[in-house]
């Protein structure tokens, strides 16, 4: 799966001219040995399918209603002499229709930037005219699916952040002690501001890794959107929870709330709402019961 983890070579992404992309492992476009004019259709997407629907209970999700009727088309034009067959059976082996579950990362550069999407091959065709014949030329056709509405920036790349926790980053409860009732400790927590400088709203891969001591409960509150995300579990010293927004708004295998692949998804608090960042300055507060958080945020930045 296209996880926001294993993102293509950055190296070779710098390394695009116009026209050019990366589909997997594999380089085509201009230049290359599988040249193509456009990515039909890339940013011409103009409504999103709505965020909200994420299962109220636990288990593995199904794909598709987020991709609905979302389609990249890749004109290719194949040249050959009298290996022309040859390249023909290449390039159907090289863009083989993909499992219904699968994706891979499409990456493509035109004059406008560089764009990165989610992406499985739905249907490819050859097609050869009489003219194309004597030519030994092939018009084929790669139509790829989004298993992701969105378009990330491709040059931005992945954007990291560690929100601050304990006294020295400020937040947390600034309540009397004597207004709590009798048996509650005051939790202590950090908020700490991030940017999202997308054009919409960025869902991130959350880990919690407790250090020292273990924890009982996290959670991480925008103040900025008002979203908050609860997991009631135990994390013993040096386990990672894992909360994986990006996974959950897209619908894809699971598990989205773990433990080293423990399912947590039971442990998530109610209501259960897709947790992001909105574009712009997000200010975040971490609260836990238990032992001390260390807290990292991976997300891509939206352009669409």
């Amino acid at each position: 799966m296209a996880s926001i983890l294993e993102l293509p070579d950055q190296g070779i992404v710098q390394s695009l001219g116009v026209g050019q992309g990366v589909y997997g492992d594999l380089v085509f476009g201009e230049g290359t040995d599988w040249p193509v004019l456009a990515a039909e259709n890339l940013l011409a997407y103009e409504s999103r399918i709505a965020d909200t629907p994420i299962p109220q209970r636990d288990g593995d999700m199904v794909n598709g209603r987020w991709a609905a009727g979302r389609i990249v088309v890749l004109p290719f034009k194949i040249l050959g002499l009298t290996e022309h067959a040859a390249r023909r059976t290449e390039w159907l082996s090289a863009f083989r229709a993909d499992d219904p579950r699968e994706e891979h990362w499409l990456v493509f550069k035109d004059h406008g930037g560089t764009y990165l999407v989610r992406a499985r091959v739905a249907r490819r065709r050859v097609e050869q005219t009489p003219f194309g014949a004597r030519a030994l030329s092939s018009n084929a056709v790669v139509e790829l699916k989004l298993a992701d509405p969105r378009v990330y920036d491709g040059e931005d790349w992945l954007q990291t952040a560690i929100p601050s926790y304990g006294a020295g980053a400020g937040g947390g409860f600034n309540l009397p002690v004597a207004q709590l009732p009798i048996n509650m400790t005051a939790p202590t927590g950090g908020g700490t501001v991030f940017e999202n400088t997308g054009q919409s709203t960025a869902y991130p891969l959350i880990r919690v890794t407790a250090v020292g001591s273990s924890m009982t409960a996290f959670e991480l509150a925008n103040l900025t959107t008002g979203q908050v995300v609860e997991v009631n579990t135990t994390v013993t010293a040096g386990q990672t929870l894992v909360i994986d927004m990006d996974g959950l708004i897209r619908a894809a295998a699971g598990p989205h709330i773990h433990i080293e692949g423990s399912s947590r998804y039971g442990s998530w608090v109610h209501p259960r709402e897709p947790w992001g960042l909105a574009p712009g300055f997000n200010n975040l507060l971490v609260t836990v019961a238990g032992g001390t958080p260390f807290v990292r945020l991976d997300w891509l930045q939206p352009t669409l």
